[in-house]
């Protein structure tokens, strides 16, 4: 009982003498609160000692680096002395790195660190970097150029391409042709070049930033000769016509812009005289040459152009037809008209059927369904030729017979050719008709006549001649410009002048002046 008595009296006078027990020093507590501002560069780091920890903060920071859990012996940013906020402005980062940050507090206990917190510097937006990486494929007029896209500079690349020149160091302002796709990769044709000329090239890139080139190359096209051109021989030689085919075997080295066929009575024929233009570049063509004389003689010679000039195939030479000698008799009508049917022996015979606007007689069994005519695709409504209404096929505005479409003109030469419906109109209102066996005779008001058979038509639901002996019809030269085509047309007084399938087959009787 006295034992503690003793210590209660020297406890009471310890603390009526003043006397604290002593506390034990910490480390400082320090908070990482946020990155700000960051740029392609630098950041700003916020934090905040919120005690000392029982002894002054002597140091205090943040550290940082590339690497998870930064030191502050290692790269760092000091930020003075003391408790309270504090930000400290980390500079010369690199741009698109990620960076790991803690705040950091010193006193003489030791160091302690805030919260590690990362974030990426902004990446920095420049031109691309674009390299040219070859040329190949050189002729005479054209090149292939080859780019690559190293880097797109942080920002997508709008326009890549190759720029091109006679002078050093081209630019986008002078000639340049653009890549179909800015893929890492790229290709490039340049062409409408120069022969035997030197060129200067270099890949180019664009982005936000700016148009970057890679390193110029140089090359030079090679010389550029005339095209090689032959011409075959004559085919299909009519009265008024022939079709002759021709080759390029080789462009010289530059691109064939003209190729044809020039054609006349002398030898030697050249693009000053007629000429037949047939599309451009290499390879066979054919040309048909129509409003040829009959019974005369043509010198021919295939041609090609490029920008080297104009060469000439082989000449050969080829002779019309003679016409066939028919009688025209003159009715007192503004023309006079043939005796006879084409392909007839004599007045009475029928002679053949033709399809409107072709010259050889048809006899299979294809005039109703189209299948075979000449000017479609198969379809009334697919004509390729004298057509003005787009509902039928392709528009070219033609509505009378060329020449070289007129069976009377193909098969007879001459000045024949197939009537106009003006000049059947005036042999219908100014003869008088009388009928006989199979046929009518015309006879006009100066008592010359003719005689039209009764041959019918042909279609392939009646068949060849159907309606012989008691019904006409006969072309004109004349289309609506739909699937039909004008023709004369009998059966009994009054004549009647109607339009009939451009497919089915009907004679033909031929004028001359």
């Amino acid at each position: 009982m006295k034992k503690f008595n003793l210590f209660a009296i020297c406890v009471m006078a310890c603390l009526f003498a003043g006397c604290e027990p002593k506390v034990t020093e910490q480390k400082p507590t320090v908070l990482t609160l946020a990155v700000t501002d960051v740029t392609t560069t630098s950041a700003i780091v916020n934090c905040n000692v919120v005690s000392d920890g029982g002894a002054s903060v002597t140091d205090r920071g943040v550290a940082y680096d590339t690497y998870p859990n930064p030191k502050a012996t290692g790269t760092r940013c000091k930020a003075g002395t003391g408790i309270g906020k504090y930000s400290c402005t980390l500079t010369n980062l690199e741009d698109n790195k990620k960076y790991y940050v803690r705040a950091y507090a010193k006193n003489e206990v030791g160091i302690e660190y805030g919260k590690e917190i990362s974030f990426t510097t902004i990446q920095e937006l420049v031109p691309p970097i674009v390299t040219t990486v070859g040329i190949s494929d050189i002729l005479a007029t054209s090149a292939i150029v080859t780019g690559t896209i190293i880097s797109d500079g942080g920002v997508p690349v709008s326009e890549c391409g190759v720029v091109y020149n006679t002078s050093e160091n081209p630019t986008i302002t002078d000639n340049r042709v653009l890549a179909n796709e800015c893929t890492e990769t790229f290709r490039c044709e340049l062409t409408g070049l120069q022969g035997q000329t030197t060129y200067f090239v270099r890949a180019y890139a664009i982005n936000e930033k700016g148009v970057a080139y890679g390193k110029e190359q140089l090359f030079t096209t090679k010389t550029i000769y005339l095209p090689s051109v032959s011409t075959s021989e004559a085919t299909q030689i009519s009265y008024k016509s022939a079709t002759i085919n021709g080759s390029v075997t080789s462009d010289g080295g530059a691109n064939v812009t003209e190729r044809g066929v020039v054609y006349s009575t002398s030898k030697e024929p050249s693009t000053s005289d007629n000429k037949m233009k047939n599309g451009n570049g290499t390879g066979y063509f054919s040309c048909t040459l129509s409003d040829l004389k009959d019974g005369v003689t043509y010198y021919v010679r295939a041609y090609a152009t490029n920008s080297a000039g104009t060469s000439y195939g082989n000449e050969i030479k080829f002779t019309t037809l003679e016409p066939i000698q028919q009688e025209a008799v003159d009715l007192g009508l503004s023309v006079k008209w043939a005796t006879m049917n084409v392909g007839a022996e004599d007045p009475a015979d029928y002679g053949n059927y033709f399809a409107w606007g072709e010259t050889e007689p048809k006899y299979s069994v294809y005039f109703v369904n189209w299948s075979e005519y000449k000017w479609c695709k198969g379809s009334m409504y697919k004509l390729t030729k004298y057509c003005t209404d787009s509902t039928y096929g392709i528009v070219d505005n033609k509505t009378v017979l060329e020449t070289i479409d007129d069976a009377a003109t193909a098969n007879w030469g001459g000045s024949w050719r197939m009537p106009t419906p003006e000049e059947i109109d005036e042999l219908c209102n100014n003869c008088t008709w009388t009928r006989g066996d199979n046929g009518y005779k015309v006879t006009g008001s100066n008592g010359n006549s003719i005689f039209l058979p009764t041959a019918g038509y042909f279609d392939n639901e009646r068949g060849i001649g159907y309606g012989s002996g008691l019904y006409g019809s006969y072309w004109s030269n004349y289309t609506g410009g739909g699937p039909s085509a004008y023709s004369l047309d009998f059966y009994f007084p009054p004549w009647d002048f109607t339009v009939g399938w451009r497919c089915l087959g009907k004679s033909v009787r031929p004028v001359c002046p």
